[in-house]
């Protein structure tokens, strides 16, 4: 089921709630969106490697005042020009060849070359193959040897399209498919600067915030690119820091919402996105299933992890793992920042008061 690539999972105090925060970061109950988004694969797309053979020709007089289509003889792609895109009216080539260099779908060759748009065009090409896990379609312009993706395309309704600016080789490729973390409150955590202090003491956490970042795999490998995930934090407790003991007490309750186009799931009930053994509920709008579970997640005696300060540093040490966390206590507020040691991973922040 696509909620289990977003369920919390137990670790221990520190390192679960930078687990947490990772899929429910908030600032102060905020919510976040999630989205797919990613980078180009090593492995490119489906297609076998070769040489740009074309077939038959498509040839289309275009005005600059009305704009048009171009498509190709089957209709699986095509080219929407708007009006005043063009500089003068041109009458626009279109050759159609195999799958080549690892694209996913034919190849879509456009001319005359060094034709360029105002306006983009839209450029849309069919697709219905296989999606390899933890990667999506997207558009791709052939550049200097290479596949490159442009950007915006999306897959949706069965077709891949994005906007075209210049004339050239097109196709579908696959990237790597990742789920963003858009946080409400980056910009607080954008401004959190290690000071250092003393922190021992009991501190009441009312705070929990996240910089952007990735959170792991796009649980729609892709192709339902409209959805997204609203999450609101709540974390209520206490940590203590004494005797070179850190102690939390602390409960975690997310809320997590998705929200999925109904056009993802091709007309089916909205009961097949989510489990309602693994709590979830869902309720269906005129475009959505808008699907809600919450997670309640409370720290026990095995959370206890040793620590000492080191300048600007809290080092903790549990289970062998030990994690240097900046911090900050000021004003009778302590700041702790998790970095998270993965590249492009969001790092965590909590605060709370004596």
């Amino acid at each position: 089921m696509m909620n289990s690539r977003i369920s919390m999972q137990r670790a221990p105090w520190l390192f679960s709630l930078l687990a947490a925060a990772l899929i429910v970061a908030g600032c102060d109950k905020a919510d976040e969106d999630a989205s797919a988004d990613g980078g180009p694969s090593a492995s490119g797309g489906s297609g076998g490697g070769g040489e740009f053979v074309p077939g038959e020709t498509v040839t289309v007089a275009v005005t600059a005042a009305e704009g048009g289509e171009v498509a190709a003889a089957d209709g699986k792609g095509r080219l929407a020009i708007p009006p005043g895109a063009l500089g003068a009216d041109t009458t626009i080539t279109l050759d159609v060849a195999a799958p080549v260099d690892g694209s996913a779908t034919p190849v879509y060759d456009f001319g005359p070359d060094g034709t360029t748009f105002s306006t983009p065009a839209t450029l849309a090409i069919a697709f219905d193959g296989t999606v390899p896990e933890g990667q999506k379609p997207v558009l791709a312009v052939y550049e200097a040897g290479a596949w490159v993706e442009i950007e915006g395309s999306s897959l949706a309704g069965g077709l891949v399209s994005g906007p075209v600016t210049h004339f050239s080789r097109f196709s579908v490729i696959f990237v790597d498919g990742e789920a963003i973390i858009h946080s409400e409150c980056a910009d607080v955590a954008a401004a959190f600067e290690a000071c250092g202090g003393d922190p021992t003491g009991t501190w009441t956490v009312d705070r929990i915030c996240s910089g952007d970042g990735s959170i792991g795999s796009d649980p729609f490998d892709g192709q339902c690119p409209g959805a997204t995930a609203g999450i609101d934090l709540q974390i209520d407790g206490t940590i203590t820091f004494a005797d070179g003991k850190l102690t939390p007490r602390t409960t975690r309750t997310a809320t997590i919402t998705l929200y999925v186009p109904k056009s993802c799931i091709g007309g089916q009930p909205c009961a097949l996105i989510a489990d309602e053994e693994e709590g979830w509920t869902c309720e269906e709008t005129a475009e959505t299933c808008d699907c809600t579970k919450t997670d309640v997640d409370t720290d026990d005696e095995t959370d206890v992890s040793d620590y000492v300060v080191e300048g600007n540093e809290i080092v903790q040490t549990q289970d062998g793992e030990t994690k240097r966390l900046p911090f900050c206590v000021q004003d009778g507020r302590l700041t702790v920042s998790v970095p998270n040691d993965e590249p492009g991973k969001p790092t965590v922040y909590y605060s709370g008061t004596m």
